[in-house]
C-alpha cells in the first residue's frame, strides 16, 4: 500500500458511507474511532493529522490477499459489480456523486477483460478518471 491507494481506499470509504447513509442505513466508520468528517478532511487538502498517521504510517501485518485481488491475480471474476458497483449505481439514483467508486469500476472491469494488467499503475488509471469526472 502506498499513499495514492491509501488515499484513494479513503475516498471509497466515504462515498459508501454517504450512500448508505442517505439510503437510511446506519453505517459506522470503518476507521475506529474517526467520524465521516475526520474521513472527509484527510482526504482534503490539509489532511487530518491523526488520521494520516494511521493512513500513511506501516500497513498492518496481514498474511494472505483480499479475496478479490486474489480473483483479480488467478483471472477470475470479482464481485466488483456487488461492491463499489452498488455504491455506483446507489449513488446515481439518489443523486451522490461516487467518482472514486465509478472509477475503480471501469478500471477494474478493463482488468478483467484483459484490456489492462494488474498493476499498481491502475492506481493513477483510477486517479485519471477521478479528476476526468471532476
Amino acid at each position: 500500500a502506498n499513499k495514492v491507494s491509501r488515499m484513494q481506499i479513503l475516498n471509497l470509504a466515504i462515498e459508501t458511507i454517504k450512500v448508505g447513509r442517505a439510503l437510511g442505513y446506519s453505517v459506522v466508520p470503518p476507521m475506529g474511532d474517526f467520524s465521516l468528517d475526520d474521513m472527509e478532511e484527510a482526504a482534503g487538502p490539509n489532511g487530518h493529522p491523526e488520521l494520516d498517521r494511521v493512513l500513511l504510517g506501516e500497513p498492518p501485518a496481514v498474511p494472505g490477499r483480499p479475496s478479490m485481488a486474489q480473483d483479480v491475480i488467478k483471472g477470475r471474476a470479482t464481485e466488483i459489480d456487488y461492491l463499489n458497483g452498488m455504491v455506483s449505481d446507489k449513488g446515481t439514483e439518489i443523486g451522490i456523486k461516487t467518482p472514486y467508486s465509478n472509477a475503480v469500476v471501469e478500471v477494474l472491469k478493463a482488468v478483467e477483460s484483459g484490456e489492462f494488467d494488474v498493476g499498481v499503475d491502475n492506481l493513477d488509471r483510477v486517479a485519471s478518471i477521478v479528476r476526468a469526472s471532476a
